[in-house]
């Protein structure tokens, strides 16, 4: 009975194992290319509703002092927090085209968005 058992189970591998290699086949020729379709309505910019600026460029050659920058993109009266991200990045120098997600902080309630990374500190703060 065990024996019987085991080379049903055996015999039942071999059959999967050999559908599966049967089964494959290769790929027939790519056919012709169909007719050019209708132009679509143009659609709006993917930046739509994103604030964006270009590198900004700081000198930190002196990295053992605290270094704050205020960027006016972004008022905190425009911020809303339930619908809002703010996304900071950085990169070593120019030359380097690595670019890293610079970790964000929220540390007040209403008055301050801070991001904080060893070299850098990004406000976003109430003119009020």
């Amino acid at each position: 009975m065990i024996l019987t058992t085991k080379i049903v189970r055996q015999l039942g591998l071999i059959l999967i194992v050999t559908i599966m290699v049967l089964s494959c086949s290769k790929d027939g020729n790519e056919g012709p290319m169909g007719p050019q379709g209708e132009q679509g309505d143009p659609g709006e910019d993917g930046t739509a509703n994103v604030i964006y600026s270009e590198w900004i460029d700081e000198n930190l050659s002196n990295v053992g002092s605290f270094h704050s920058q205020f960027l006016d993109e972004i008022s905190i009266e425009e911020f809303d927090a339930f619908t809002d991200l703010v996304l900071t990045y950085g990169r070593i120098n120019s030359g380097n085209e690595s670019v890293f997600l610079v970790p964000f902080y929220r540390i007040a309630q209403t008055t301050s968005l801070t991001t904080f990374w060893p070299f850098i500190k990004i406000n976003i703060s109430s003119t009020n």
